[in-house]
């Protein structure tokens, strides 16, 4: 993809939120009002602005560019976690019942 055209290559985005950032801003590009591209997208007029605001500062890159919060520590640590895996495979429900 280009910086300057995010319309080329979009076919190649499979997450549905960021190929709608990505038609937001070409669409602005494309002379449509930020409230019509809004309309058109099913988006806040707001959301809009900003995709546009990301793309001017840091081009498609930083448009695609998403964090993800860090999440929950995990119940299991790795080592417990590869143990049930193991168990798991190579065991069967009645075999485990039975001990």
């Amino acid at each position: 993809m280009d910086a300057t055209n995010p319309s080329k290559g979009r076919e190649k985005i499979k997450n549905i939120s960021l190929r709608q950032h990505v038609m937001a801003v070409r669409l602005v590009m494309e002379r449509y009002l930020g409230k019509d591209v809004a309309s058109m997208l099913n988006l806040c007029r707001q959301s809009v602005a900003f995709y546009v605001s990301l793309f001017n500062e840091g081009g498609l890159g930083l448009l695609l560019d998403r964090k993800y919060p860090p999440g929950r520590e995990p119940f299991l640590t790795l080592e417990q976690q590869q143990e049930l895996k193991q168990t798991i495979l190579t065991h069967t429900p009645a075999e485990l019942a039975s001990s």
